[in-house]
Formats: structure tokens, C-alpha cells, sequence
């Protein structure tokens, strides 16, 4: 045992790592045969963790963290920890509780309420797959003749509605997506944007004019191929371009991005996808192009000020969507608001970011993050 502690010792006096080039390298994936495809980028927690460790060290010359938190230190700290968890107003809860929530449902309903969802969305891609209904040429097909009007715009709605909740999934968990299409994008038209009682298996009825909800909609479909084009590009198999964010491909997307925001329904009757929820969905993306990725491990200074810029805007909008119950409260929102979090956190290790920002600035925004979540905990 002392031996196993000494030769940690010595590989912590020996690691010196550059905190900068940790957090900018997370993302490096070699792609081999013989690899596990995985990535670690700034939204993972223990990167940042890391890079709060490294910080620490460097800032007070100290070799381990040990030195930076002492022994007496640290027990000072779980005391504390220990009397807050036992006030009745702690916020304070166990990953692990030995008495079951009272309002959960019993662990194997939980498990087969899983699986349930999970084989009928698979059950529901795969037939989508098998229908023909995942492309332009086969979708207006079947095998007892011409579709009409009706079941081919059904079919089509079919078709986006399970291909969002794929997308929406391979997005929020960094996974590719099920849908395996011979082409390398979506060329699937959209459904109609008139009412229902103009859409007949005869055809349009004259006089239809697209409804606001159906607009949006589509709006948000087509976020959902942007952001497949993004992880396609920058996630998934490596590629000989972009090598770089300078890249004419990161101009181009950005383009796409900023026309598809001026291009958004103005008015979103009460559904929350106003112009402002479909900027942040924006800047969201931008973090998702410039932060590391398998693609570009080492963004750039100017990235990094994408990204900054990006986060600390959405952490002001997270805000004054919860104040005005714009928003669902759900885990992808939770998620969005620690990416920003985590986003700023990163964006802070290059030393220029840290100079065009005062600390109370940083403070200012980190807080607001922080009364978010903590204004969530009961919901």
C-alpha cells in the first residue's frame, strides 16, 4: 500500500500538464481499428474537473492537490458538507437513498416502462426503413398503386416525426443516428403547411394558407438537419476537411445557421419557439462547431469567443425563460444550461479569453446559471 502511494506521488510531482492544452486536446479521438469511438469534449465533467484541478495547482505551485486542499482543510470542508445535509432545508441529496421516493414508480415498472419506450421507437424507425419511407423516391410509392394526397402527407409527417426524435436523441447524446440512408443527407420533402380540412385524398383544396403551428414545425425539423450536418461533419468519422476552423466549411454553416434564424416564424402563438428560443438554438450549434470535437481537437482563439459569447447569451435567455414559463423544464434544458456552463468554464483557458473578461463578469454569469438550476430542484 505505501508503495502504491509513493509511485502516485512521484506520477503527480512528474505531471505538470498544461492545463490549456488538457481541456483543447479532450476531444482528440485517434480512429483506429482497434479503438473504442468515444468522446470526452468540454460538456464532459470530468474534463472540467480536471482542468479546475490543473488550475488550482499551477496558480499556488503546488505538485498535488493535496497541497492546494490539505488534510485539515478537507475535513473542515466534509463537516461542513455534513451539517448542511442534515438541515431539513438542505439541497443537498445522496446519489444512492436506502428508502425508496414515495413517487416513483416501483424500480421494475421503471425498467420495463424503458423498454417499452425503447422498442417501440426502434420498432418505429425500422419500419419507417422498411416501408420505404426514409426517401423521396420510395416514399410516394406502394405496392397497390398511386398514393392520394392525404396518405402520402401523413406518410410524410410520419416520416419527420420519428426522424426528429432520432436526431433529437443522436444530438443530446453525441451518438450517430439509426437512420442509415445510401446518401449522406435527408432529401425528404415536408409535409403541407395548410390546415387539415384543406388537405383531401383528391388533392389541396383552393383557399388553404399555412397555419403558424404547422410553420414551425417544419422550422424545427430543419434544425434538426442542421445539427446533423454539424455532427456529421465534426463527430463522427474522421475526414480529410475541415482540418481547421478556418475552414471555408465553418463560413458556409454559419451562413445556413443565421438564414435560418431571419427565416423563423415570428409568431409562435403561445408554443414558447419564439425567434428568441430559435437564437438560442442557434447559438447552441455554434458551440457545438466550435468547441473541441474528434474533427477539430485544438479550436482556435476566435472559437473560443464564438463560443463564450454564445453561452453567456443563452444563460441570460435560460433565465428569462423560466422567469416567464416559456420553456419546458426537461433534461435537455438542464442539459443546455450546464453545456454553457461548461462552455465558459473552457473557453476561459485560453489567456486572452480570461483578459477580455473581467473575473466579475464571469461571476455575474456562472451565478445566474447556478439560480437556474437552483430554482429548478423542486420541479
Amino acid at each position: 500500500m505505501l508503495s502504491q502511494e509513493l509511485a502516485q506521488v512521484e506520477s503527480e510531482i512528474s505531471h505538470s500538464t498544461d492545463a490549456e492544452f488538457m481541456v483543447r486536446g479532450a476531444g482528440l479521438i485517434k480512429f483506429k481499428e482497434t479503438d473504442e469511438p468515444r468522446f470526452l469534449g468540454p460538456s464532459s465533467g470530468i474534463t472540467i474537473t480536471r482542468l479546475v484541478m490543473e488550475i488550482a495547482k499551477q496558480n499556488t505551485n503546488s505538485k498535488s492537490i493535496k497541497e492546494v486542499v490539505n488534510e485539515a482543510t478537507a475535513q473542515e470542508i466534509k463537516y461542513a458538507f455534513t451539517l448542511e445535509s442534515q438541515k431539513p432545508t438542505s439541497k443537498i441529496y445522496p446519489m444512492i437513498s436506502s428508502v425508496a421516493e414515495p413517487n416513483l414508480p416501483p424500480r421494475e415498472l421503471a425498467y420495463r416502462l424503458i423498454d417499452i419506450f425503447m422498442a417501440k421507437v426502434g420498432v418505429a424507425v425500422k419500419l419507417c426503413q422498411d416501408l420505404g419511407l426514409t426517401d423521396e423516391a420510395t416514399i410516394t410509392k406502394s405496392p397497390s398503386g398511386p398514393l392520394d394526397c392525404l396518405e402520402l402527407d401523413m406518410r410524410r409527417r410520419l416520416f419527420w416525426i420519428i426522424t426528429s426524435m432520432e436526431y433529437g436523441l443522436s444530438h443530446s447524446l453525441g451518438r450517430p443516428s439509426a437512420f442509415a440512408v445510401t446518401h449522406d443527407h435527408i432529401n425528404m420533402e415536408f409535409f403541407s403547411m395548410v390546415d387539415d380540412r384543406f388537405i383531401t385524398r383528391g388533392g389541396i383544396l383552393p383557399g388553404g394558407q399555412p397555419i403558424m403551428k404547422k410553420c414551425i414545425a417544419i422550422h424545427f425539423f430543419k434544425m434538426r438537419l442542421l445539427q446533423a450536418e454539424i455532427r456529421r461533419t465534426l463527430y463522427l468519422k474522421k475526414r480529410d476537411r475541415p482540418l481547421d476552423d478556418k475552414d471555408p466549411w465553418f463560413t458556409t454553416m454559419l451562413a445556413k445557421l443565421d438564414r435560418w434564424v431571419t427565416s423563423c416564424p415570428k409568431n409562435d402563438e403561445g408554443s414558447g419557439l419564439s425567434e428568441l428560443w430559435f437564437t438560442g438554438r442557434r447559438n447552441t450549434m455554434i458551440v457545438f462547431m466550435f468547441r473541441p470535437s474528434p474533427q477539430i481537437p485544438e479550436p482556435s482563439l476566435e472559437a473560443a469567443r464564438r463560443c463564450y459569447d454564445a453561452s453567456t447569451f443563452n444563460i441570460k435567455m435560460h433565465k428569462t425563460q423560466v422567469a416567464t414559463g416559456s420553456v419546458d423544464l426537461t433534461w435537455v434544458f438542464t442539459q443546455s444550461v450546464f453545456m454553457a456552463l461548461n462552455t465558459i468554464l473552457w473557453s476561459l483557458s485560453y489567456p486572452s479569453i480570461r483578459q477580455e473578461h473581467t473575473i466579475d463578469e464571469v461571476k455575474s454569469h456562472i451565478a445566474v446559471a447556478l439560480d437556474i438550476i437552483i430554482g429548478l430542484w423542486h420541479r
